[in-house]
């Protein structure tokens, strides 16, 4: 040993893969650390509760369009006559176009 105040440390030998030794390989052990399964479940748990709590409350899609079409009836109204609009527009440009490509 040497003369220093130095700890020696040695390894255990590696024990090499091969199918003959297959049965002295103990099973590999799943560990989850506790910080990791502590924030995990304060997460995921907590969010989970919420949504639980908040899923049968929401309102359905036919209820927010109600409630959106007596609130914006007018502005959707205008929106989609618009969208016809620019629609028709496109169209006769693209004709054009192609008329005058050909």
């Amino acid at each position: 040993l040497p003369s220093c105040s130095c700890v020696l440390v040695t390894t255990p030998p590696k024990r090499a893969w091969c199918a003959a030794n297959m049965v002295n390989v103990p099973a590999p052990r799943f560990r989850v650390q506790a910080h990791v399964l502590y924030h995990g479940l304060g997460y995921f748990g907590i969010c989970g509760i919420a949504l639980g709590i908040a899923y049968p409350l929401m309102k359905t899609d036919e209820e927010k369009r109600k409630v959106l079409e007596a609130k914006y009836g007018d502005n959707v109204r205008v929106a989609q006559q618009k969208n016809k609009d620019m629609a028709e527009f496109f169209q006769k440009v693209h004709v054009e176009h192609s008329q005058v490509i050909n």
